[in-house]
């Protein structure tokens, strides 16, 4: 029952309406017998949410497109993961101070590990956005593969992230190309992951490799759980790939953010059966 108690928590971004985070939360709340409730604010104006959730004391909320890097500034102190990949996906409220810190890194880690071993694999990573900064900074933060190979159209971005990477893992061995050369790094891969949007509205028809080039056997992640089987997991599948779509790293992210929050541990099994209630209804 909500009351002049109940806790308020949200997600802030622009467009918010198709989030599958208020089900999540809002499940796990009742799971839990936590007097709270979880909303989506439509945010366009970063600055004056935040000043907003200090003035209310809201205790915490989700960050989502295109807030993830512009939030950075209004906050007091972010996580040394948020650091490196330079966005923020959830903000809490401790000891007086706005605080920030990155659970996609953590989702997709966290995804990705339950259905291979990293350490030691030659992971190829299409994409050189904010999703694969994320991608990225987790495959070295949480373990050591043996090469990652970032595959991007724009150098600059791809040689940009790639220094980043090297500050912060100079152990690494990273090397970056074009779409181009997916021919001469694909053979040699064990993991496959999809950061780019290709295979999302409106481009679900379309993969961002050719069948031909993607070698059986290996596993592919795309981080797209809308459609849940994206082209590329559907030739992968074929090809006899293990296939992991992007509704686990989104699971994940947003236990991780549940524990941010309330200190105690997310009830998973139910927020698992909520977003595939989700992913059903929006199918």
């Amino acid at each position: 029952m909500i009351d002049a108690t109940t806790h308020v928590y949200g997600i802030i971004g622009h467009p918010v309406r198709h989030s599958f985070s208020p089900a999540l939360h809002n499940a796990a709340f009742q799971a839990c017998g936590l007097n709270a409730i979880y909303v989506a604010f439509d945010v366009e104006n970063i600055e004056d949410a935040i000043r907003g959730i200090r003035a209310l004391g809201i205790p915490g909320v989700s960050v989502t497109i295109p807030h993830k890097v512009n939030a950075i500034p209004y906050l007091d102190e972010i996580t040394d993961l948020a650091k490196n990949i330079g966005a923020i996906n959830t903000i809490w409220q401790e000891d007086g101070k706005l605080k920030g810190d990155n659970t996609d890194a953590y989702g997709f880690y966290e995804s990705l590990s339950r259905h291979t071993t990293v350490t030691d694999k030659h992971v190829v990573v299409l994409g050189s956005g904010g999703a694969s900064l994320a991608v990225c900074f987790a495959l070295f933060a949480y373990d050591n593969p043996a090469q990652l190979t970032i595959i991007a159209r724009n150098q600059e971005n791809r040689n940009s992230l790639r220094q980043r990477l090297l500050t912060s893992f100079s152990h690494a061995r990273i090397e970056t190309a074009n779409f181009e050369s997916l021919a001469s790094f694909l053979p040699k891969a064990d993991i496959l992951i999809n950061t780019t949007p290709v295979g999302m509205f409106p481009h679900e028809d379309q993969s961002p490799v050719e069948a031909h080039l993607i070698p059986p056997h290996i596993t592919v992640m795309d981080l797209i759980y809308h459609p849940t089987e994206t082209k590329l997991l559907q030739i992968a599948r074929e090809k006899h790939c293990h296939t992991i779509n992007g509704a686990e790293m989104l699971l994940f992210q947003a236990t991780r953010q549940f524990e941010i929050w309330t200190g105690e541990k997310a009830p998973l099994e139910i927020m698992q059966k909520t977003l595939q209630k989700c992913l059903k209804a929006s199918n």
